[in-house]
C-alpha cells in the first residue's frame, strides 16, 4: 500500500539540492511516491542522486513564470492524478515540501495519519498559528489583503489583470466572484481570514484531494488572476471551502520547524526537541556548532541519532 505522495516543486534556483530532500524521504521515509515538479528547469540540470524508485519528474512545456495561482494549480492537479495511482491507501497523506526543506528522522507519516484518524473533518496539519520559538503567528498583512480583495479593490485588482493578460472582462468578472465565493463560504466554515500553513512544508488528507476532484470551480480557479499570492496563502481558505479545516502541529514531538527564512533556533534544538521536518537548509548554519554549509547542516540533521 502507498501511505504518502510528496509534491516537491523545483524552480531554477532548488535544481542542484532537490537531491537532498529526496534523500531524506527515502531514508526516513517507506511506502512513498515522489513527484518533483520542474517550473522553469531543465530536467538535466536536476542532481544526479535522483536515480531511486519511485520518483516521477512532472515538466512543463511553457512553466509558470513564478505565477503562484499557476503553482498552486499545478501542485493540485499532480495531487489529484496520483489518486489513480494503484494501491493508494485510505489513510494515504499528501506532503508539499519545498526543496530545501528536509526530513530528520521517523515515523512523522503514522503521526500525521493518527492525528487525522481521530479528526474527520481535518484536512491539513502544518505550521499554522505559532512559529518555531514559540510566538503566535500574527497574519495582520494578509488578513487585511483578504478583507479588502473580497470588496471593490478586489474586483479592480481582477479587472485590472484581465485587461494586463488581454482576457476576456467577462472571465476577469467571473473569477473575482468565484474568489469572493471562496472566501466568504471558508469563513462560514471557520476560516480566519490571513491565517495559512506555511509552504516549506504542509500535509494535507486524501479526502481533502478526492473533495478537490470534484469540486466545480477547481477547473475555473479565481487563483489563476492572482501572480503574487503565495500558493500557501491560497491553499488554506480554498480547504476550509470545501468544508475541511487546519491544526497546527508544532510543539515538542510535533512534526513541523518550519521557518520562512534563515532559522531563529538552533536547527539542532529542533531536532531535539521532536520535530519530523526542518525548514529551510539552503542558508547552512553560523552558531554554537560553528559555521556548516549547506550540505554539512544536512548531513548532520540527517545523521542517526
Amino acid at each position: 500500500m502507498i501511505d504518502v505522495i510528496f509534491i516537491v516543486p523545483v524552480g531554477p534556483n532548488d535544481a542542484g539540492r532537490v537531491g537532498q530532500v529526496v534523500r531524506s524521504i527515502v531514508k526516513f521515509c517507506t511506502n512513498y511516491r515522489i513527484f518533483i515538479l520542474l517550473d522553469g528547469v531543465e530536467r538535466s540540470a536536476l542532481s544526479a542522486d535522483l536515480g531511486v524508485e519511485n520518483v516521477t519528474v512532472v515538466t512543463h512545456p511553457t512553466g509558470t513564470a513564478g505565477h503562484w495561482g499557476k503553482i498552486w494549480l499545478r501542485q493540485c492537479l499532480v495531487m489529484i492524478d496520483a489518486l489513480k495511482i494503484d494501491g493508494l491507501s485510505d489513510d494515504a497523506i499528501f506532503v508539499k515540501i519545498d526543496a530545501d526543506a528536509l526530513i530528520v528522522r521517523p515515523g512523522f507519516v503514522e503521526r500525521a495519519q493518527a492525528i487525522f484518524r481521530t479528526r474527520p473533518r481535518l484536512g491539513q496539519i502544518g505550521q499554522c498559528y505559532s512559529n518555531i520559538i514559540g510566538e503566535r503567528l500574527h497574519n495582520h498583512g494578509w488578513y487585511n489583503f483578504f478583507a479588502k480583495m473580497t470588496g471593490w479593490r478586489g474586483f479592480v485588482k481582477f479587472i485590472r489583470y484581465g485587461f494586463r493578460t488581454s482576457e476576456n472582462i467577462n472571465v476577469a468578472v467571473s473569477r473575482y466572484l468565484l474568489f469572493r465565493q471562496i472566501i466568504e463560504g471558508a469563513e462560514k466554515n471557520g476560516y480566519s481570514l490571513g491565517d495559512f500553513a506555511i509552504g516549506g512544508c504542509y500535509i494535507l488528507r486524501k479526502a481533502f484531494i478526492v473533495a478537490m476532484s470534484g469540486d466545480v470551480l477547481f477547473g475555473k480557479s479565481p487563483f489563476l488572476s492572482m501572480p503574487t499570492i503565495g500558493e500557501d496563502v491560497l491553499m488554506t481558505p480554498y480547504l476550509y471551502y470545501l468544508g475541511f479545516s487546519a491544526l497546527d502541529d508544532t510543539a515538542n514531538g510535533g512534526i513541523f520547524a518550519i521557518e520562512g527564512k534563515e532559522f531563529r533556533l538552533d536547527p539542532f534544538s529542533l531536532k531535539q526537541r521532536g520535530h519530523y521536518i526542518v525548514h529551510p537548509v539552503k542558508y547552512g548554519y553560523r552558531g554554537q556548532h560553528g559555521v556548516l554549509s549547506e550540505t554539512e547542516l544536512v548531513d548532520q540533521l540527517t545523521a542517526e541519532s
